[in-house]
This record gives structure tokens, C-alpha cells and sequence, in this order.
């Protein structure tokens, strides 16, 4: 009964600590979205759980943050409904999907490209500059296609 007991009380504290994350994250990307004015280009100093607060906003469409795994920074594209995953407000440029390395620094233009996963919803650049200049231009392609 009390390895059980004890199983049952780490897993619960992961649920608590999770929920809190959760609910810190939402609370603190809502504010970043108020004091950046609604952008359509998100800009996170830290990685934070943004996904149910930028859902929530109407006009964010790319989220910039810092890179959990190496040096660099991430970009990745806000959903409508985190229950469907195919409900992406944008996707990066067919072209750059699938593309690494300095492939993808030629084909997007961006020289600290560092690559864009071929679901065309996250991509990554060396610096933050990068990593913007990445989310405009997708931007830009975006509104020409539609």
C-alpha cells in the first residue's frame, strides 16, 4: 500500500505542478500579448505555455521563444483549437518544409535559418533576429497566398 501510496502521490504532484505551469504560462502570455499589442508575431523572452492564451487571441499567428534544446530560438504557429491539431491560423511556406542546415538559410533568405519541420508549423534560427525576420517573411507569403 505505500509504494502505491507514494506512485500515486508523485503522480499527482506532476499534475499539480503541470496545472500551475499551465495556468502561470496562460496568465503571463496574456500580458505579453496586451503589452506587445495584439501582434500577429508573438515574442516570448522565455519559453512559457503559451498555446491556450494565444488560441484565445484573435489576431497572433506566430510565436517566437527561446530554443529548450540548444542555443536558438523557436517559431511555431498558433492554433485555433488545441483539440485539432490541423488547426493551424498559418503554416510556414511549402518551400521551406522538410529543409535544414544552410538549405534553408538559401531557401527562406534568412542566413541563421536553421531549419522548418515539414509539417510547415515549427521552424528554428541560430538568433532572435533570425528567428523574426523568419516569421515576417512567412507572414508576408502567407498574405500574398491568401
Amino acid at each position: 500500500f505505500i509504494k502505491a501510496y507514494k506512485i500515486a502521490e508523485q503522480i499527482l504532484r506532476g499534475e499539480i505542478r503541470s496545472a500551475e505551469n499551465q495556468a502561470e504560462g496562460t496568465r503571463a502570455t496574456k500580458e505579453e500579448i496586451e503589452k506587445q499589442g495584439n501582434p500577429e508575431i508573438l515574442i516570448l523572452e522565455k519559453y512559457m505555455k503559451w498555446e491556450k492564451a494565444c488560441s484565445e487571441s484573435i489576431n497572433t499567428k506566430i510565436v517566437l521563444y527561446p530554443s529548450l534544446r540548444k542555443d536558438g530560438w523557436c517559431l511555431e504557429v498558433v492554433r485555433d483549437n488545441l483539440d485539432i491539431y490541423d488547426s493551424a491560423r498559418i503554416l510556414f511556406p511549402s518551400e521551406w518544409r522538410g529543409v535544414r542546415d544552410e538549405d534553408i538559410a538559401r531557401v527562406s533568405g534568412v542566413p541563421t535559418a536553421m531549419f522548418c519541420h515539414r509539417g510547415g508549423w515549427l521552424a528554428g534560427a541560430t538568433t532572435k533576429e533570425g528567428a523574426l525576420e523568419m516569421a515576417k517573411k512567412a507572414l508576408e507569403c502567407y498574405n500574398m497566398e491568401n
